[in-house]
């Protein structure tokens, strides 16, 4: 008979990715926190797996700078906030 695996918990160093992201999106001023808030967190630890892995496409620095990007354009969806319309000008 096979016991019935709990809950998985979080690594202390999953703990402090998601403590990071919270930050990140109070210095921006959000009132959520989303994937972006966690890959921002995620990238500033070098020493994560995920960093070095997408550190083999694009330094981790670049990737944080085109996430940021994308989070200071029109497009970006956040929450209260309609999604915009590709080809439709406000």
């Amino acid at each position: 008979m096979t016991e019935a695996l709990s809950d998985p918990q979080p690594t202390p160093r999953c703990q402090a990715i998601l403590a990071a992201a919270s930050r990140r999106a109070v210095d921006l001023g959000h009132d959520y926190v989303g994937t972006e808030h966690l890959l921002l967190a995620l990238l500033a630890d070098t020493d994560a797996v995920a960093t070095q892995v997408l550190g083999r496409f694009a330094p981790a620095a670049e990737i944080a700078d085109e996430l940021q990007a994308v989070m200071a354009s029109e497009s970006y969806n956040t929450p209260g906030k309609p999604r915009a319309e590709p080809g439709l000008t406000p």
